[in-house]
């Protein structure tokens, strides 16, 4: 069976448009602290995470008391500059883009914190442009990071054990899956596992991975760096995982990559959603590096 491809694109740059819009008009409200300006751009429920966990926003009152920390976060750092650009952005389908986007905060002209590499979804409803999920690669130790996902437990508690069980199977099932088809050369394993256009978050830059050429140039760079360092094996072992709704799956993973029984680089922490497709695969969507991750060689700087 072939993997799912869309075919993405924007070819008169509304779709990045549209994100650039949505950066700045939230942006503005965060420095003013006008939630009036921030809320409506936001469809509830929405999803925010970092690779240290998801959080899931079911009502106003939680976009609100997201919004009042991040927004106080920003507002003590005192007269500063907030610079969000869109990187890459994609329509997928008439009423939805996927975009990655880049944050830095200046101050007199210096940067004082960022880059920081995000990824969001926007939807399309009633002639409307709002923000249903966005995730960070955030250091697990930052203020930012820890606003972000405070509480971001409460989805994983909600979910009955049956639940709970289920997603950290499907995650490890496809997290397994991937694996093999990396260790046994198998781009067909691959493809069945992912869904296009891939997008990927790392520490200094974000990369889409559109269609099936670039799929496989990807695939043979990293498998031939395997062969190269003499990989034997990898290891990757669910922190957590729990649904978003019916047909997605955020979780995050600790990856080990061995040469018999020798770490090839330290391991590393990522994350994954996964989204149940058509025909009812669970396939990755997106994926998220942490700072500072240092995978199997430089010129293939993200890794599934």
């Amino acid at each position: 069976m072939e993997g799912s491809e869309k075919q993405p694109q924007d070819k008169d740059g509304t779709a990045v448009l549209i994100g650039q819009h949505l950066l700045d008009a939230t942006g503005i409200a965060l420095l003013a602290g006008s939630f009036a300006g921030f809320g409506p751009h936001f469809r509830i429920p929405t999803t925010v995470a970092t690779p240290q966990g998801a959080r899931q926003i079911e009502t106003e009152d939680d976009l609100q008391q997201l919004f009042a920390t991040m927004s106080a976060y920003y507002r003590a750092k005192g007269d500063i500059a907030l610079d969000r650009r869109v990187q890459m952005a994609l329509f997928d389908g008439p009423d939805r883009i996927r975009y990655d986007h880049i944050s830095i905060i200046r101050r007199d002209g210096q940067i004082i914190d960022g880059p920081i590499i995000s990824h969001s979804i926007a939807e399309r409803r009633d002639g409307h442009w709002q923000v249903v999920s966005s995730q960070y690669v955030l250091d697990p130790g930052s203020v930012r990071a820890a606003a972000i996902v405070a509480d971001g437990d409460s989805q994983a508690q909600s979910e009955s054990p049956q639940g709970a069980h289920a997603a950290l199977s499907i995650f490890q099932e496809n997290l397994d899956a991937v694996n093999d088809a990396y260790l046994h050369e198998d781009f067909e394993v691959l493809q069945q596992r992912l869904m296009l256009p891939l997008f990927k978050q790392g520490t200094a830059r974000s990369e889409v991975i559109a269609d099936t050429a670039a799929l496989r140039e990807e695939f043979d760079g990293l498998t031939r760096s395997f062969r190269l360092h003499g990989v034997t094996d990898l290891v990757r072992t669910v922190k957590v995982a729990h649904f978003l709704g019916e047909d997605r799956i955020f979780g995050s993973y600790r990856t080990h990559v061995l040469a018999g029984t020798r770490l090839v680089v330290p391991s590393y922490i990522s994350a994954v959603t996964l989204e149940r497709d058509g025909d009812g695969q669970w396939r990755m969507t997106s994926i998220m590096h942490p700072l500072n991750a240092q995978t199997i060689d430089r010129d293939t700087p993200f890794s599934h």
